[in-house]
């Protein structure tokens, strides 16, 4: 179409052609002036459109990680509960089956591999690295960090205490960090 940002661009050579064979012309430079304002405008609507979708997605990557930190924190208490509960030979179906739908949820937000345990409780290891999420010391914890002019990222602090960066977390999360860090700059 004739309104795209390319074709308009396109479109601003036009007139300014036109002006230039005879530059003395008001008349010829007025369409030239309006074709560079109306595309200089549009350029402004796109770039304040980008960095409308780059905080939206800034945004949608913290809510992510605090609801992947809140089922860490379930997941680890129904380990919790199961383990206990099994050793006492109750019936702990519920609670897996709470747990198993917890556990779906995260594989939604961030790629992971799970691993049932003795006792029914389950380890939960994600992002590219397999790095521990849930394991027999607790929940990790994710914490979405945005710095001017650097890629944001995805720190991870196990339950041992150890810190470091999660890359290629995958799942929604690892969209929401392409979209931040490489599709909008």
């Amino acid at each position: 179409s004739d309104s795209g940002f390319f074709n308009q661009l396109d479109n601003v050579y036009s007139p300014f052609t036109t002006a230039a064979s005879n530059a003395a012309s008001r008349v010829q430079r007025t369409p030239a002036l309006s074709t560079i304002t109306d595309f200089l405008n549009q350029s402004g609507a796109i770039a304040t459109n980008l960095k409308s979708l780059g905080a939206e997605a800034d945004s949608q990557a913290k809510a992510d990680v605090t609801q992947i930190n809140s089922l860490l924190v379930q997941i680890d208490q129904l380990n919790t509960s199961i383990t206990r509960g099994s050793a006492g030979g109750q019936d702990m179906s519920d609670a897996q089956n709470s747990q198993g739908k917890l556990v779906d949820q995260l594989a939604k937000l961030i790629d992971i591999t799970v691993q049932t345990g003795p006792g029914g409780r389950v380890d939960i290891r994600g992002g590219q690295a397999g790095l521990a999420l849930v394991d027999a010391a607790g929940p990790a914890t994710l914490i979405y960090v945005t710095t001017p002019g650097a890629p944001s990222q995805i720190t991870i602090t196990q339950a041992g205490g150890a810190s470091r960066s999660l890359a290629q977390p995958g799942g929604e999360l690892q969209g929401l960090l392409d979209l931040s860090n490489t599709e909008i700059p």
